[in-house]
């Protein structure tokens, strides 16, 4: 019985795991906004323009809008192809004027139909999420810590056209890796 759900567990990861593992190979140090940038074209991510996606380009903007003056944001976009589907990653570090930053890794999946199989993501990280939420088909899970002290990481499917995305332009799947330091 052990051995059977074990294997079922296995199956649910697999068609997800090469996205998993090129999301962490890219973002794994985002607490070292530098090594994650160099990691991320490690991992075959291939930089993009912004208005490449209207959607990452819309994002980015609300971004820049919310941020104002109030420090400076820096980054990059990237995009990588997953069994014929176009995935996209936002490198992205914000500093305050005081010192404190947050920097984040954002992969976007636009086209998913679908969460991440049941499992796929707790074998990924090897531990079960500290948080989960579930509003009309929009699901969230979130570790904290994530594959260690320091960084946080979530996972949300917001299927099309649920009314709390507003002008956001979101849907699919979002996988986010952050870091937040310098208080």
């Amino acid at each position: 019985m052990i051995l059977a759900a074990a294997l079922l567990l296995t199956s649910s990861a697999a068609p997800e795991a090469p996205l998993l593992d090129s999301f962490k190979a890219a973002c794994q140090n985002i607490d070292d906004f530098e090594t994650a940038r160099a990691d991320t074209a490690k991992a075959g991510w291939e930089a993009a323009p912004e208005d490449a996606e209207p959607r990452i380009a819309n994002l980015l903007k609300l971004g820049r809008e919310a941020i104002g003056d109030s420090g400076k944001i820096s980054g990059g976009t990237y995009r990588k192809t997953f069994e014929g589907t176009t995935v996209w990653l936002v490198l992205s570090r914000f500093e305050d004027k005081s010192g404190f930053w947050g920097n984040g890794c954002r992969a976007y999946d636009f086209t998913a139909t679908m969460p991440f199989a049941p499992g796929a993501l707790v074998e990924w990280l090897g531990k079960g999420p500290t948080g989960e939420g579930e509003q009309d088909g929009m699901i969230r899970q979130s570790w904290e810590p994530g594959w260690r002290d320091g960084v946080s990481i979530e996972a949300s499917y917001i299927p099309a056209g649920h009314p709390d995305i507003g002008n956001t332009g979101l849907q699919g799947r979002v996988l986010v890796a952050e870091a937040i330091g310098g208080f």
